[in-house]
């Protein structure tokens, strides 16, 4: 069996169920990249690209649409 690999650092383990149907209409940049999985800075930069649905500035700061971001990634929210 492959071992599997557990991110670490900036990395952020995931959401639960729970938790994904809990969140707020509007996110920032870390609850996106622990849905994701991934960097914050990755995610900031993928904004910045214009490759993330429903992001937008906000006082400087990246803000995303929660069921956007859920549909672009395959994340089902009840």
């Amino acid at each position: 069996m492959a071992e599997v690999v557990k991110p670490r650092g900036l990395y952020m383990a995931g959401y639960s169920v729970d938790e994904i149907n809990h969140l707020p209409a509007v996110i920032g940049t870390t609850e996106v990249a622990r849905l994701a999985r991934v960097c914050v800075r990755t995610v900031a930069k993928e904004a910045n690209k214009g490759n993330l649905d429903g992001a937008f500035r906000f006082g400087g700061q990246w803000r995303f649409y929660t069921d956007k971001i859920c549909a672009q990634l395959g994340i089902e929210r009840s």
